[in-house]
């Protein structure tokens, strides 16, 4: 019943104010234009940015209000009834942070001005096999990316390649607010429309298309236009993914951009990731320029040769193993500008290296971004061949760590040390201790493994024996007692 109620209220906003009547109870409406309103809710929050207006309607009333600044500063309105009545149109000026919108008979509802930073930052990371590099801040920085959204430019024509002619413009996240009325709880979610778009179409392929300004509510939208990702949706339902800049960036209308670059890891030393944003030190200049992420490398060998099945740890920078070359971050975050300026990273990380998941090294290392630097790593070969009676499926172990054999046989590098070869199959057992100071081979026989079935089996074959034994001694000793009683004549037969 909320839910319907909340429709109906949504519903009443899009009604031209002159059709409401003084009988109807007072309905407190509050949007981004005078045209399409929603629901004031008692609690609620809603986000402004600045140049962004603040509007309000009264259905029936007279109604009194206050808007409080983050400061304290006090502003007082009387709204008509009936008529739209812009409360502020909010500017950089303006501190950030929470305003309140106060109501005597609606209560109170939370106002958050946000400004959208205006620094940039990169951040770095690896993901699987590939390094991530996301902007942070700034809307209007984006890479070119084949696999991005396509970019539109508020304000102006522009040609699109998509199918359709009617669209709305939203946003991927939906609008939801959370608040009372009347002391009683309400949850809205609302479809996120900024405008509702008809275009003209150029053949087959391309539609001609104007987005609202930035800021700005266009026709049948609830929220402005705002820089950033953004869905186009046609009458279909099919939709688009698209990002919204403005008109700076007119000459890159239909280009596919992103916040997020992949760079396969190996390409990463020497990557050259483009990047568009606006010029700081212009208000209608692009900047198109490359970032070199400040990644170093590591390449591990032995006796000239890459090592496989490596583990890198590292403190402080972040690292990645592909095949026999260990990937480092040397800055994880940094100021656009500064990624385009700064030159070559100088770092250095304490590194500790495993080789088939046994320690070979760990030291302090520098590194430089944009190099590999080499490794060699001291290790010794051994190689192990088990003697095991066919059909057994034996287990390798090298100091309790479990290691492949292949058709029994098996060949590791690993650092000198002591270890503890252990071979066993169903019953059967091998074992020996290697001081691995050289290359060496070792051959293992499996053995049968005595298990406590079989321990009690012996000890009953030798209890019986024991028992013979002592059986035979007894009949001896009375044959013989009885040959000395006849010599004696002790005879009794």
């Amino acid at each position: 019943m909320k839910a319907i109620i909340l429709s109906l209220l949504i519903l009443s906003s899009i009604i031209h104010p002159t059709l409401s009547s003084p009988s109807q109870p007072n309905v407190l409406l509050i949007g981004y234009n005078g045209f399409y309103l929603l629901p004031f809710l008692d609690d609620a929050s809603l986000d402004f940015e600045p140049s962004e207006s603040l509007w309000i309607l009264a259905t029936s009333e007279e109604t009194y209000l206050k808007l409080i600044s983050p400061r304290g500063e006090l502003t007082t309105k009387v709204i008509r009834p009936g008529k739209p009545t812009l409360i502020k149109q909010f500017t950089q000026s303006d501190p950030e942070g929470e305003w309140i919108l106060e109501s005597p008979s609606h209560g109170r509802m939370r106002i958050i001005l946000r400004k959208p930073d205006a620094e940039a930052w990169i951040r770095y990371r690896f993901l699987a096999s590939n390094l991530i590099s996301s902007v942070e801040g700034g809307g209007g920085y984006v890479f070119p990316n084949d696999e991005g959204r396509i970019l539109l430019v508020s304000g102006i024509f522009q040609s699109i390649p998509v199918r359709g002619e009617v669209f709305e413009l939203l946003y991927p996240k939906k609008l939801s607010l959370w608040g009372n009325v009347k002391l009683s709880n309400y949850t809205l979610n609302i479809e996120p429309l900024a405008a509702r778009i008809v275009g003209q179409r150029i053949g087959d392929e391309y539609v001609v298309i104007r987005v609202p300004r930035i800021h700005e509510v266009g026709p049948g939208g609830v929220l402005p236009v705002r820089m950033g990702e953004a869905i186009l949706r046609d009458s279909d339902g099919n939709e688009v993914n698209v990002y919204i800049l403005d008109e700076r960036f007119r000459n890159f209308t239909g280009l596919r951009v992103s916040r997020i670059f992949r760079t396969p890891i190996p390409k990463s030393v020497n990557a050259q990731i483009p990047i568009i944003m606006p010029d700081p030190e212009s208000s209608e200049k692009i900047i198109q320029s490359v970032i070199v992420p400040p990644v170093s490398a590591l390449r591990l060998t032995y006796r000239g040769n890459p090592v496989s099945n490596i583990t890198v740890e590292s403190e402080g920078s972040p690292s990645k193993v592909v095949n026999s070359t260990a990937y480092f971050i040397l800055r994880e975050r940094e100021r656009v500008e500064e990624a385009i300026d700064r030159g070559q990273v100088v770092g250095s990380t304490v590194i500790t290296v495993k080789v088939n998941g046994f320690q070979a090294m760990s030291r302090l290392i520098g590194l430089k971004s944009g190099e590999i630097q080499e490794l060699e790593l001291s290790l010794r070969r051994i190689d192990i061949l088990v003697q095991a009676p066919s059909g057994l499926q034996p287990t390798l172990r090298i100091n309790g760590r479990v290691m492949k054999l292949e058709s029994n046989k098996a060949s590791y590098l690993l650092p000198p040390g002591n270890y503890l070869l252990e071979v066993s199959a169903d019953g059967y057992y091998a074992s020996a201790e290697v001081s691995l100071q050289e290359d060496v081979k070792v051959v293992l026989g499996l053995a049968r493994r005595l298990n406590i079935d079989d321990y009690l089996k012996v000890a009953a074959a030798i209890q019986l024996l024991v028992l013979i034994l002592l059986s035979i001694h007894h009949y001896r000793m009375r044959k013989g007692f009885r040959l000395r009683g006849s010599s004696l004549g002790l005879d009794r037969t």
